[in-house]
């Protein structure tokens, strides 16, 4: 094989580069302390794959059954409300005699009320 033929082979199996710029210190510094981390075992690629992936919701962040529970818990709260209120607007109910004539009531205090 000659050196040229060497060259083509090398060009065809290549691993696309991905070279990021304008990238603060600090970020690249974190990107490769996570990179190091055990589950990425320094594989650069499937770190920024795991990223794009949770940046578009594909990967779970682990705060979604929060956010489902938080959405249950408001709509207890929302039907326990109406519920208060139901009872609160219910009219009292008119104790009346055969003949008509309403009877007397004692509200909550205690004290005698006329209907």
């Amino acid at each position: 094989m000659t050196n040229e033929q060497i060259e083509k082979i090398k060009q065809q199996i290549r691993i696309p580069h991905l070279s990021i710029s304008r990238c603060p210190s600090n970020t690249v510094k974190r990107f490769l302390e996570i990179c190091s981390m055990e589950d990425f075992c320094d594989d650069r690629g499937m770190l920024l794959k795991f990223l794009v992936d949770t940046y578009d919701g594909i990967i779970q962040t682990g705060i979604e059954h929060l956010e489902i529970e938080l959405q249950q818990q408001r709509q207890e709260i929302e039907q326990i409300k109406q519920s208060i209120a139901i009872k609160e607007h219910k009219p009292d109910k008119v104790r009346r005699m055969l003949s008509g004539r309403r009877l007397k009531e004692k509200n909550e205090q205690g004290e005698q009320k006329n209907g």
